[in-house]
């Protein structure tokens, strides 16, 4: 019996409202412990997320459908990886990353993150690789995230 912690709990991700992540995509937060959050992100056809960096948590993502593209650099080491389903990635804190929808389809993944998600001030919009882009309603959005050059690979 475990006194001091939360009940185990369920949740269906059709119950929950999604919310808006810092990135611009869209959240259906799950589970949650003392230790750790997990959460559904989505991403529509065609668009691409604001670069980010999480100054605490740690992420571990899983690519479920869709295809994309991701970036990472935490200062040693920049990636660029092809994303698709049953793709595992790692965002380790302090690293910048920022991620792309490529295909008809959107991007939808699930992410674990540790400590728990503490709210969108863990989050620091960044300069990255791609100018963020997003679909119908998200335009607005998109124009108040910072200006990214770089090149389009």
């Amino acid at each position: 019996m475990n006194e001091s912690g939360p009940a185990p709990s369920s949740v269906h991700v059709r119950d929950v409202l999604p919310e808006r992540a810092p990135d611009g995509s869209r959240v259906h937060p799950l589970g949650r412990t003392p230790h750790g959050s997990m959460a559904r992100f989505e991403l529509p056809a065609g668009a691409l997320s604001r670069a980010v960096v999480h100054a605490s948590a740690d992420e571990i993502w899983v690519v479920v459908s869709g295809r994309g593209r991701m970036w990472r650099d935490d200062g040693r080491i920049e990636l660029w990886t092809d994303l698709e389903p049953e793709l595992c990635v790692t965002i380790p804190r302090g690293t910048r990353f920022q991620f792309r929808c490529e295909g008809d389809e959107p991007l939808v993944a699930y992410g674990i993150t540790m400590p728990p998600w503490s709210g969108d001030g863990d989050a620091e919009v960044v300069m990255g690789p791609w100018d963020p882009q997003f679909q119908g309603n998200d335009r607005q959005e998109a124009q108040s995230g910072p200006a990214t050059p770089g090149p389009s690979p």
